[in-house]
């Protein structure tokens, strides 16, 4: 009963986080759509924070816009299918991991699939309406499920760096251990050794 309660909830926590994030980036999409589609930018905070209407034909950034149209249905659609359904199963069949990997794996799925909600339902194309910098350093135009994807990578990398450090700690405090136990025996055995000799000369 106790597993099946923390099964419950750890899918809980999933959907919902699929829910948020999902509905969030669909969302602000539309808002976008209507506000900010042939309209001209706008600029706040001195320029550093943007919003501006852009309909992106390749991935995270504008990456592979310049592909094929067929080469990127092949790698933002079919791929990224294959590869949102794998990261689905690992959810449910591991939902025993870590919080710092479920989590942010959950993420992934939920930006994954926002993404794949726009290139299903607009030609390949995903809305895009954020962009960040400061003068001519500028990120392209992304959206809320972008964010979602990096907040995973973010956190993705360091929890496994985390885990290195841990392992090394351990492993550096392992060998530390062994060197103190093997001192204390050499010491042990060199008393034993005096005072034999001292027994033997009385």
């Amino acid at each position: 009963m106790g597993t099946a309660r923390s099964k419950s909830l750890r899918l809980a926590l999933a959907a919902s986080i699929l829910a948020s994030c999902i509905g969030c980036d669909q969302a602000t999409k539309q808002l976008a759509t209507r506000t900010l589609k042939d309209a001209p930018a706008r600029s706040y905070l001195g320029d550093t924070f943007r919003l501006e209407f852009a309909h992106n034909p390749g991935g995270f950034l504008s990456l592979g816009s310049d592909l094929s149209a067929e080469a990127r249905t092949a790698i933002f659609v079919i791929l990224n299918s294959v590869f949102m359904l794998l990261v689905l199963g690992y959810l449910i069949v591991n939902w025993r991991s870590r919080l710092a990997v479920f989590v942010p794996l959950a993420f992934l799925l939920a930006g994954g699939l926002g993404n794949l909600i726009d290139r299903t339902t607009q030609n390949g194309l995903v809305t895009d309406f954020i962009n960040v910098g400061v003068g001519p350093l500028r990120t392209g135009v992304f959206n809320v499920a972008d964010m979602a994807v990096m907040f995973s990578a973010i956190a993705l990398v360091f929890t496994i760096q985390g885990g290195k450090g841990s392992k090394d700690g351990g492993d550096a405090e392992s060998k530390a251990g062994k060197a103190d136990g093997a001192v204390k025996e050499s010491a042990s055995r060199r008393r034993s050794c005096r005072s034999g000799t001292l027994r033997g000369w009385r």
